[in-house]
């Protein structure tokens, strides 16, 4: 059989390993070694990339459908780099996915709040576009009232960071400052179950 270490150089190029494999390999079948420590920090990226619209399709279900924490927060990376609101939202309402949220590096972040428009053919560079944030800041308020405490608490959070970003950034101008005005309630109400900070990224947080 394949050793391990000529399994993780596979990896190496997303586009010939299928999703099935990567689920196998993280949860364990072919060794116990992390997949993490096999593939680069932007894979998930690079593997939403080349995955067909069929597969990026599927990803909510089999994320709902796996039960292996490992199988979860791969699928759940692969999620995030879309950078899709309503995934994020779907996300935030679930232990593994709000630490795959706090763990996700500058590129995811920045492109949940911006287009990345390239500045040139054939170039690396590019600007950013502010993207309207009006449903995931919506959607977090909401969640801010969510049964869950921890689910709760992680919106808050979030909603607090994603503001200041914004205001860092100079879009303050995205639209109105309170996240959903027909709600009837006061903004900011975070501190009800909030600290203002960013969402603990620690592996035991919920």
């Amino acid at each position: 059989m394949t050793n391990q270490y000529e399994l993780f150089l596979a990896l190496q190029n997303p586009g010939q390993a299928t999703l099935d494999f990567l689920l196998e390999m993280a949860a364990g079948k072919y060794g116990n070694e992390s997949i993490e420590r096999g593939t680069r920090f932007d894979y998930p990226d690079e593997l939403f990339l080349t995955l067909s619209p069929e597969a990026r399709e599927s990803l909510p279900a089999r994320y709902d459908a796996v039960n292996d924490e490992r199988q979860k927060a791969l699928l759940a990376g692969i999620l995030l780099a879309g950078a899709d609101h309503a995934i994020v939202l779907k996300l935030a309402q679930d232990k593994t996915g709000r630490r795959v949220i706090g763990q996700s590096g500058w590129n995811t972040r920045s492109k949940i709040l911006n287009f990345h428009q390239p500045t040139g053919s054939g170039s690396s560079s590019y600007s950013l576009i502010p993207r309207d944030l009006s449903e995931l800041r919506k959607g977090l308020y909401g969640l801010t009232r969510s049964s869950d405490p921890e689910t709760a608490k992680f919106a808050a959070d979030y909603l607090v960071q994603i503001d200041a970003e914004r205001d860092e950034e100079g879009g303050t101008d995205a639209g109105p400052r309170h996240p959903d005005i027909s709600s009837g309630r006061p903004w900011p109400v975070v501190n009800e179950v909030g600290n203002a900070g960013l969402p603990d990224a620690s592996p035991t947080s919920a």
